[in-house]
């Protein structure tokens, strides 16, 4: 019984590794916190102040975008144009067609 080690000092080794794990941890924790504040106030520091909005310019440019948008046209777009086409795109005419006058003659043969 010689070999086993005396409980009280296996503890007490147990004890000082989760100290200095949590040590570790909260360094790595400030040290990651305090870069990310320094990172986001650099980063701040460079975006630029916005002017204030040019109304025109935005009517402007919101015009031209609908333009764009209007004229755009799909890469598939040219497989729609099918031969007779235009037939389908309209509503054929047929005319006055006076039913009564139809019905009594398929009636009567």
């Amino acid at each position: 019984m010689s070999d086993v080690p005396e409980f009280g000092r296996m503890w007490q080794a147990a004890r000082v590794q989760v100290v200095q794990r949590r040590r570790r941890r909260r360094q790595v924790l400030a040290t990651t916190s305090a870069a990310a504040m320094i990172l986001g106030a650099v980063l701040l520091s460079e975006l630029p102040l916005q002017p204030v909005s040019d109304l025109e310019g935005d009517l402007r440019m919101a015009a031209e975008l609908s333009r764009r948008i209007e004229t755009w046209e799909g890469p598939l777009d040219s497989l729609l144009d099918a031969p007779g086409s235009a037939w389908l795109e309209t509503t054929p005419e047929f005319g006055d067609v006076e039913i009564q006058g139809w019905l009594e003659d398929g009636a009567s043969s």
